[in-house]
């Protein structure tokens, strides 16, 4: 159960994090985060109840962190520019 919701955080953190491009805004940037922090936290408590999988899910969730981070960051750059540019 935990893991399928797991998943399903992570899939949707990486939507919100495209879509959060597309349609820059404070509030989708703020989704893309508050997803991503759970994504980590469930990852965090999936590896503690079973760390026979440790490796695969340290690698993966790295790689998803990741994505969401560039996401995240990308978009922030741009609500950066069009903020300052609405302000000239």
């Amino acid at each position: 159960m935990i893991l399928t919701i797991h998943i399903l955080i992570g899939v949707s953190s990486i939507l919100v994090g495209i879509f959060a491009l597309m349609r820059v805004s404070k509030s989708s940037l703020l989704s893309t985060l508050v997803l991503g922090s759970l994504t980590a936290i469930s990852g965090a408590l999936l590896a503690v109840m079973n760390p026979n999988h440790l490796t695969h899910v340290c690698i993966s969730g790295t790689i998803t962190l990741a994505c969401i981070g560039t996401l995240a960051y990308v978009a922030s750059r741009r609500l950066t520019a069009i903020t300052v540019s609405s302000r000239d």
